[in-house]
């Protein structure tokens, strides 16, 4: 493996002396040095060296000199910094003059830290001898997710040889590298960048937390024993070792899957998190644990809830394909209320179904006949997920109590359909307005933009799209490679779906599509009821 070496030429003039610096008699001559800085990596079980240091600006490194036993106090802990110069890194000194000994011997660390701290031992002849203390002291977080390399304390030392001084640098730390036998997917789409998918939410690990380079988990330890434990789906590990400085130990559970894939609206969701291209054999994707149906690829239509609940990323918008509580296909037991406060509803029914639930944050479209603003603020309504936990949380007496139906119906949906599996995605989540239109745009290849809207007969405050074609068969037709007992069909009408809106203190919303060409956004009574079809982020 090619070594990792930076080089910093130090100018001093030949003639200076340093007082009071005497080998053998003789006055120590201050000489020019050109200083380099290599790192090898990590020596692995099959001597392959791995996880070499890579410098960038604003790296440091400390450096110490010893002469005749001392460390000289020109040199303990100088701090030279890394910058860029010509495509190469070069390290420099705030001091403007800087006087090395030709006769000292140097020690080196990196990452520099202002605050030493530690003891030194002049009398060492090896680097981990030298610091020695300062290694026995370092502080290894338990959380490493980010990256190890501000936590990769490596040592070396050197002595000035033909105007040079190298520095063949070791870890003073022990890695561990886990593999495991995990799924990724790596997305081969040209028109946008789509980070890797992997289906690590079925990975836990007990008690730390390793950085991953999208294959392998690394870990950095103390050198000594150490015991390391987790999961794999439901399967459990453990691995007790011993780490050896500048040694990587490999815990090997099995291979990582990585498997290019072009993602597309239409994809098939499965139960467990993987995937299925739209395009793959009928026999293959009726015999798959299918869950739901990729229906949004577009990062710009995904909301920043569902990005933030998966951690900054989120690929895609997943639509179920089934239906929350779905008895039979002649039985409306299925449909559910918005809302309705059953303690009431005998004595005071329109208090009964009487919220505002603006007060907690919740998205509210309200009731106007402008259709532009109506339109915009639908089309705009992004953000299922951060609805839907608002009910959850700020409801959540109620929610318990059974006063938000259609939400419960998205809470056990889960148990319902055996999926998705845990920490994968966002879990399911009630569409919101926005979600759902971007479904219906992107399944059944139709527009539903500004220019074609007209006001519903439906209910004051509501809009509708014509003559938009056969938007029913056009979702079933999605669906079809979907075995029967995967999925719920959309009938030739009355497919209202609850979207995570309101209207008033008194209506929710709530979109409907049919053979019939039409497209409704209506709202009406909160104690009216829809059908569940919720959707997730992964």
């Amino acid at each position: 493996m090619m070594r990792n070496i930076y080089s910093l030429l130090i100018m001093i003039p030949a003639i200076l002396v340093i007082a009071g610096c005497e080998k053998n008699g003789q006055e120590s001559v201050l000489v020019p040095l050109t200083v380099s800085v290599s790192d090898d990596g990590f020596l692995s079980s099959d001597g392959a060296a791995v996880y070499p240091a890579e410098f960038s600006d604003g790296d440091a490194i400390g450096l110490f000199a010893v002469e005749n036993g001392t460390v000289l106090e020109a040199v303990d802990n100088l701090r030279l910094t890394a910058s860029s110069n010509g495509g190469s890194i070069v390290w420099s000194s705030s001091d403007s003059v800087m006087t090395f000994p030709e006769n000292a011997v140097y020690y080196a660390y990196y990452p520099y830290q202002e605050n030493f701290g530690a003891s030194v031992d002049p009398a060492a002849t090896t680097a981990s001898e030298f610091f020695a203390d300062f290694i026995a002291g370092w502080n290894l977080p338990d959380d490493q997710s980010n990256g190890f390399a501000d936590y990769d304390l490596s040592v070396g030392t050197a002595s000035p040889s033909s105007g040079r001084l190298d520095f063949e640098m070791s870890h003073a730390m022990g890695l561990v590298k886990i593999s495991l036998p995990e799924k990724t997917y790596r997305f081969t789409n040209t028109d946008r960048q789509i980070p890797d998918y992997s289906l690590s939410g079925n990975v836990v690990f007990n008690d730390f937390k390793p950085w991953t380079d999208g294959n392998f988990y690394i870990y950095l330890i103390m050198p000594g024993n150490f015991s390391l434990s987790g999961s794999y789906g439901d399967t459990p590990w453990q691995q007790d070792g011993e780490a050896i400085a500048d040694n990587c130990v490999t815990i090997d559970y099995g291979e990582p899957e990585v498997i290019e894939h072009l993602l597309q609206v239409g994809d098939f969701f499965l139960a467990d998190g993987s995937l299925i291209s739209k395009d793959a054999p009928a026999s293959e994707v009726s015999s798959a644990d299918v869950i739901g149906i990729v229906c949004q690829i577009d990062p710009d239509r995904i909301a920043d809830g569902e990005k933030e609940a998966l951690g900054g990323v989120a690929h895609a918008i997943v639509l179920a394909t089934r239906v929350a509580g779905f008895l039979s296909a002649d039985n409306l037991g299925y449909m559910r209320r918005f809302y309705t406060d059953y303690s009431i509803q005998n004595t005071d029914f329109e208090a009964s179904y009487t919220r505002d639930e603006e007060e907690i944050g919740f998205p509210n479209i309200p009731m106007t006949s402008d259709l532009q603003e109506l339109y915009t603020l639908a089309d705009e309504n992004l953000d299922g997920y951060r609805a839907t936990h608002l009910i959850y949380t700020e409801r959540a007496d109620d929610f318990a109590k059974g006063y938000y139906p259609g939400f419960k119906a998205v809470y056990d949906f889960a148990s319902e359909v055996g999926g998705p599996a845990e920490g994968v995605t966002t879990g399911w989540f009630m569409p919101s307005g926005g979600q759902y239109l971007d479904a219906i745009r992107n399944l059944c290849n139709v527009e539903l933009d500004i220019t074609g809207i007209v006001a519903s007969g439906v209910a004051n405050g509501s809009m509708a799209w014509e003559g938009q074609g056969a938007l029913a068969s056009a979702m079933n037709k999605a669906m079809e490679k979907v075995s029967n007992n995967n999925k719920i069909l959309y009938s030739d009408y009355q497919n209202g779906v609850m979207i995570a809106a309101t209207a008033s203190d008194k209506y929710y919303r709530y979109i409907d599509i049919a053979d019939g060409g039409w497209v409704d956004y209506i709202c009406f009574f909160k104690y009216a009821t829809s059908i569940v079809r919720p959707m997730l982020a992964f």
